[in-house]
């Protein structure tokens, strides 16, 4: 098998893990906007389909070859998610959770890069592309320089990085599992007036449950401000270390 057809496996497992939350006899509100949203009619969608089509086109490249995959900004947070159903997304964040806990890949290659940078401003200050105008500007001197310094390595790196992201993709499998089996078994526990998936419906609540409530009858901070306690507050207590991350924003119900 194959980097890319492994990849596309962990893919369809994982969003296949998803449909445990289709489980009937929920008793959290499912809101019927909610249950028939698709990435085309979620809130704040662009009708440019153009665009979207480049956001998933530009996903799957992360997914099948990136193995840094960085959220500067929270997904709730961007136009892009919209692009998404919340399975996808739930799939997507739970890749950088994967990454935080495997360890940043191939930490030999950054290091060797800043050393090899150096070395090539070096050779192009002695060859005189510092000074004066020349055919080459000194910047692209460097450019060219580090990329000959680098190509013996890259091999190594680009195999590396393969094995990384499979591990990666099938790590976030399992994250994604324990996520939703932990959500279903604490179901029970949350309000009923909580609305899924909370990147959309993260609102402030107007009761509490009775194990939040009283594990926080000592907390003066949390009393004086409890009217700012928003929907995401309880869930992530509620799940706490299975749910990583922002994957709380991103689980559903469905039927």
């Amino acid at each position: 098998m194959t980097i890319q057809q492994s990849v596309s496996r962990s893919i369809l497992t994982a969003l296949s893990l998803v449909a445990l939350l289709l489980l009937p006899g929920t008793t959290l509100t499912a809101n019927p906007y909610q249950l028939a949203m698709q990435p085309a009619t979620a809130p704040g969608y662009s009708d440019s389909q153009d665009y979207c089509e480049r956001r998933r086109l530009e996903r799957q490249r992360d997914i099948n070859n990136n193995p840094d995959i960085d959220l500067r900004i929270p997904l709730r947070q961007t136009g892009d998610a919209n692009c998404f159903t919340p399975a996808e997304n739930l799939y997507f964040v739970s890749l950088v959770t994967a990454q935080d806990e495997l360890g940043k890949n191939a930490p030999w290659y950054d290091n060797m890069s800043g050393k090899t940078r150096k070395k090539a401003e070096l050779a192009c200050q002695v060859m005189g592309y510092g000074e004066g105008p020349l055919s080459m500007s000194y910047e692209d001197c460097i450019d060219e320089r580090f990329l000959e310094l680098m190509e013996p390595y890259n091999d190594e790196y680009r195999e590396e990085s393969a094995i990384y992201i499979n591990k990666r993709n099938r790590r976030s499998e399992d994250i994604v599992k324990q996520c939703v089996t932990a959500f279903h078994q604490n179901l029970p526990q949350l309000p009923r007036q909580i609305q899924f998936p909370l990147a959309y419906y993260d609102k402030k609540l107007h009761s509490y449950p009775a194990w939040y409530f009283e594990g926080r009858l000592d907390d003066e901070a949390w009393i004086e401000s409890m009217q700012e306690t928003r929907a995401s507050d309880v869930v992530m207590d509620a799940l706490g270390e299975q749910c990583p991350g922002d994957m709380v924003f991103w689980l559903y119900l469905s039927g």
